[in-house]
């Protein structure tokens, strides 16, 4: 699976979760030059606590608050462990 935003891949993984609808890809296989912090945090009430990223392209467009990662996910949330989702602004090819 690839993750294209702005028409970058800014991750691939033939590794990925899908959950409600979203393509959780390892923290690896997401190219970090892509995220910027974020000061956003949220609370998903099955997954927990959410940090949220911005995509943000060498071209100068920005998404903000456009990726997340569940910070300590327990139970059967547990396999989002280091996995980054995406906002549907990223579109997921095969």
């Amino acid at each position: 699976m690839k993750a294209i935003w702005q028409g970058h891949v800014i991750a691939q993984s033939e590794r990925t979760i899908v959950l409600g609808g979203h393509h959780y890809f390892p923290c690896e296989c997401v190219d970090q030059a892509y995220l910027g912090d974020s000061p956003q945090r949220g609370q998903h009430p099955v997954a927990g606590e959410l940090c949220y990223y911005h995509l943000q392209s060498p071209d100068g467009p920005q998404e903000q608050n456009a990726a997340w990662l569940v910070v300590a996910p327990q139970g059967e949330m547990a396999i989002l462990a280091d996995h980054i989702g995406f906002e549907l602004c990223v579109d997921v090819i095969s």
